[in-house]
């Protein structure tokens, strides 16, 4: 069981004062807000014009500039101070961001981790008693924790559950509160909180006459960014600040694609009390006027002009046959866009819908072709050997595993009586922290990653090491945990699964060094010079409506008070998305339709110079599955001749490690092939001298001491298949 552990903070803050499904007070805002037309690019010029307006009035220190997406608060902090000009630094926060610096400064709220997050509500869940025998059975897979935590940490960001108990299916939805309220009341008693309740929690501390005065005090003008993505109770405490201050909001037209989630509607429907300026704004955004017109047509259904041929520059198409071919021809264009172009890694962007999408594989297969990758919402833990390092000690420790000590031997180059004197010394500390502690030091980790990676992994790489040490002495220091390896263990495993941020996150940073692999979302306000967009197929834009696997479709229409918009007619659709025409006959499945659609043009606009839709036509492991080019990606398509890279004059020369392996690969067959059939039809116009060369190539590299065995082997196996040897011998 859980103990029960004496609250630590000075200011009690509990589920109660703003109770689980009550809606937050509706405060009127009072200000101005600037909607400016969809377009792209960065937000900058806009702000600038709106920061040099209120410097009329007010010193720098006096400015707030709030952001609603946790992303880009450095590269937004330090355009502003460039382009402005500035002395001082400007106030740059996310709205998350300025509510959990308030409950530093008031309470003593410990805000937990996302992997105690993880830990800690698995623990409720596991001691839960369910009412309805649905839920026993999916409780017994891998994924339930995952679903359930994903439905509760949605709820909880909006305010809590609001269920009216008139849906035919609310009671299942009424359980899932009641576990949420158990987790939180828990938390209450340690003194903690989540971060997705940060907001809530600071609602409750703001309602204090005396913290609202300090918090108030701190500036006179407000700049908000993004004011199309604040929902409810991020404009309600957006009221509490803006109370006594001059406030001027910056909103995007057809743009939303968090608000949605929650909320329909256009930003300014839910903007009660802001007007329109007097003077409005005549800054432009440096686009691509390519790339905007695809993604305004995307976003808003306005035709793309037929006759401007000049709409398709800079615009191409990948078309591979799998998802592995896709990447493999989307890492070669990368090196390509190096050699010929002088772009940096940092300067390009591999982007997939949301969070659902295969990011992990689409990293590790970057990776793996020798590309150095970053992300802001993934982790990547599973693909650093640092961590499978620890991971194995962790498992050593615990049972002396073959395959462990295999691992570690490999790792350090050493004999297994050397790995049992480091490990003799590694355990003679108390704590978990301490044993870690121990054998990155013993061992050098840290030396050995900053000698054999490039700078950006080393970076990733101590950032995950950090965070390992984190998660051990959380489990140290757990008071309802067992201080094992095995615990260790399951909470990393967990946390590679199970880890959830996006737009729940108070502060968002994009690894350094790297090739951006995340969420269209990350850089919705942002660009990269060259952007590629994987999986424009049918299934993924538009994707069949999956809220959550925990319950039918059906269900969810009939279920009040569920996280996500589910409550859909034509005119919710037609208010919040102006699309040119419905497509679906159920409005829900149209409404999230025209989100995918959303989500492709915030994609498209991304690329400032270079756009890339990428496709692939089947599964990698059957082939028995098809897929074909979005809808959206045919109706611009059939209107404009896109290029496709790898036909024509955009052949490319071969500049990954990884296609030229594919390559090799590739010619002891073709080559035995054609030695074959000349044998058989008696032409002698086959260059024997060019396959001797090749093959007398191919074994100089194979026999090379820093080839991989795996790659020697799979050559062997391609001459054994040519040669017709098909399986053991």
């Amino acid at each position: 069981m859980i103990p029960d552990i004496q609250v630590r903070s000075e200011r009690k803050l509990t589920a109660g004062s703003v109770a689980e499904g009550a809606s937050m007070s509706r405060r009127s805002l009072s200000g101005t807000i600037h909607e400016i037309p969809f377009q792209g690019g960065s937000l900058v010029p806009y702000l600038v014009d709106l920061y040099e307006r209120l410097q009329e009035d007010y010193d720098t220190k006096d400015i707030l500039v709030l952001k609603r997406l946790p992303t880009g608060i450095a590269d937004l902090t330090q355009s502003l101070g460039d382009e402005l000009d500035l002395i001082g630094v400007p106030n740059v926060q996310s709205v998350a961001f300025h509510a959990r610096n308030l409950l530093a400064r008031e309470t003593s709220l410990d805000i937990i981790s996302y992997e105690e997050r993880i830990e800690f509500l698995a623990l409720v869940i596991d001691q839960h008693d369910w009412d309805h025998e649905y839920f026993e059975g999916p409780s017994e897979l891998d994924s339930f924790g995952r679903d359930v935590g994903q439905i509760l940490m949605d709820a909880t960001w909006q305010g809590g559950f609001d269920i009216d108990g008139t849906g035919e299916y609310d009671d299942f939805l009424t359980e899932l509160a009641s576990i949420n309220e158990r987790f939180h009341d828990r938390l209450d008693e340690r003194g903690q909180t989540e971060r997705a309740r940060v907001l809530q929690n600071a609602l409750e501390t703001i309602e204090d006459p005396d913290v609202l005065a300090e918090a108030q005090r701190e500036y006179d003008a407000i700049i908000v960014a993004e004011f199309e993505e604040f929902n409810s109770i991020e404009r309600t405490y957006l009221s509490y600040l803006a109370e006594s201050a001059e406030l001027v909001c910056l909103a995007e037209s057809d743009s939303s694609i968090e608000r949605v989630w929650s909320e329909p509607g256009e930003s300014t429907a839910e903007s009660s009390g802001l007007e329109s300026p007097t003077e409005p704004l005549t800054t432009e955004r440096d686009l691509n006027q390519a790339h905007s017109k695809i993604a305004e047509h995307l976003a808003t259904g306005k035709e793309i002009a037929t006759d401007d041929e000049s709409l398709a520059d800079d615009t191409y198409l990948i078309q591979e046959l799998t998802f592995e071919e896709q990447l493999q021809t989307v890492a070669n264009e990368i090196e390509y866009l190096r050699h010929k172009h002088d772009l940096r890694y940092d300067e390009i962007g591999v982007l997939l819908k949301d969070a659902n999408g295969p990011i992990p594989e689409a990293r590790h297969a970057l990776q793996h072709s020798g590309i150095p990758v970053a992300s802001a919402t993934v982790l990547g833990l599973d693909q650093d050997p640092s961590v499978r390092e620890l991971h194995g000690l962790a498992t050593y420790i615990h049972e002396q595993s073959d395959t462990a000590q295999t691992l570690l031997t490999t790792r350090l180059d050493i004999e297994p009586d050397t790995l049992d004197a480091i490990v003799e010394d590694v355990r003679s500390n108390q704590s978990l922290v301490g044993q870690l502690e121990a054998w990155i030091r013993l061992t050098q980790l840290k030396d050995r990653i900053a000698k054999t990676e490039e700078e950006a992994k080393a970076k990733n790489q101590f950032s995950h090491v950090e965070m390992l040490l984190e998660v051990a002495e959380f489990v140290d220091d757990a008071d309802y945990l067992d201080a094992t390896w095995p615990r260790f263990n399951s909470i990393l495993e967990r946390t590679v699964t199970d880890y959830q941020t996006s737009s729940h996150s108070d502060d968002l940073d994009v690894e350094e060094g790297g090739v951006l692999v995340d969420t269209v979302n990350v850089l919705k306000n942002d660009q990269r010079k060259a952007v590629f967009l994987l999986n424009v197929v049918e299934g993924e834009y538009p994707e069949g409506l999956a809220l959550t696997p925990l319950f039918p479709t059906a269900w969810l229409r009939k279920m009040t008070g569920f996280p996500n918009v589910t409550d859909v007619s034509p005119e919710t659709v037609t208010d919040t998305f102006r699309p040119a025409e419905m497509e679906a006959v159920s409005p829900l499945n149209e409404y999230y339709r025209q989100l995918d659609r959303r989500k492709l043009a915030i994609g498209a606009r991304s690329a400032q110079d270079h756009l890339y839709f990428c496709t692939y036509e089947a599964d990698s492991d059957t082939l028995d599955r098809t897929y074909q080019p979005s809808r959206y990606l045919r109706q611009i398509t059939d209107t404009l001749q896109i290029p496709q890279i790898g036909e024509g004059e955009y052949e490319r020369d071969v500049y990954t490690t990884g296609n030229v392996s594919r390559i090799i690969l590739e010619q002891p067959w073709e080559q035995l092939e054609a030695v074959r059939a000349a044998a058989s039809i008696g032409d002698q116009d086959v260059a024997l001298e060019d396959a001797e060369q090749l093959f007398g190539a191919i074994q100089s590299l194979i026999e090379s001491a820093e080839i991989d065995p795996r790659f020697s082997d799979a050559v062997y196996r391609q001459v054994e298949m040519a040669r017709g040897e098909v399986g053991d011998q």
